[in-house]
């Protein structure tokens, strides 16, 4: 089960219909990259009119914020005609969102409990490596460093232990409780008919797709590709 795929063309994202077998409510999977060109969020957008329910990401934290800066500066790069996720329009469904994020004083916290390096090398590396790329940078560079699939990668397994530190803050506790708050708005469903729409980073999905399946006898209905960016 694919989530992003990078080709000679450009870069897409699968949105995937999954459909409970008993009860029949839908959850629909929006794999976010967090910056791509206007007609992909205007096309997620639009998708989400659909969704009785969405939830989002969205962390506001000291540390979070300086780890976006770096793909902030693509959007400063007049050549690439990039945008940033927070832009995309969210008003016309402003009430059915819901944050399933964590608090940005717990990701502070965690963020503190890392080694020196990755406390404040690393921010500063990411900060100086998006100034890189808004001055020097390609959708083609871009593309290059992008991919999420259902599956572990060999990249997975090889991390060492700082790197997966960074990982089980970044994507694994997130991942937890975005969980926790999917099993709490299916457990909320007065509708079999309803449909959740998640929005989050494409990072998430393995771990979303998998627990809807093993976990709430979800199957996969449909996918359709949308682009991200063309090269």
């Amino acid at each position: 089960m694919q989530f992003i795929e990078r080709s000679v063309l450009g870069v897409r994202s699968a949105i995937w219909t999954l459909e409970n077998t008993r009860t029949g409510f839908r959850v629909l999977l929006f794999p976010m990259i967090h910056v791509a060109q206007p007609s992909f969020y205007a096309e997620v957008s639009k998708r989400l009119s659909s969704c009785d329910v969405i939830l989002c990401e969205g962390i506001s934290s000291r540390y979070s914020k300086r780890l976006s800066r770096a793909y902030l500066q693509l959007t400063r790069n007049p050549r690439l005609g990039l945008v940033a996720q927070h832009e995309m329009a969210l008003d016309h469904v402003k009430e059915r969102l819901v944050l399933a994020d964590i608090e940005g004083a717990l990701f502070d916290e965690s963020w503190k409990g890392l080694s020196f390096f990755n406390r404040f090398v690393l921010p500063i590396a990411a900060y100086f490596f998006g100034l890189y790329l808004r001055l020097f940078g390609t959708r083609r560079l871009m593309a290059s460093q992008i991919n999420s699939q259902m599956l572990e990668s060999r990249e997975d397994f090889l991390k060492d232990e700082d790197l997966q530190a960074v990982d089980d803050i970044v994507l694994g506790r997130r991942d937890q409780h975005l969980i926790s708050v999917i099993d709490d708005q299916i457990a909320k469903l007065d509708d079999t008919n309803q449909t959740i729409g998640i929005v989050y980073g494409a990072s998430h999905m393995r771990a979303v797709a998998r627990h809807l399946v093993q976990n709430h006898e979800c199957r996969i209905k449909t996918g359709e590709w949308i682009t991200v960016f063309d090269l």
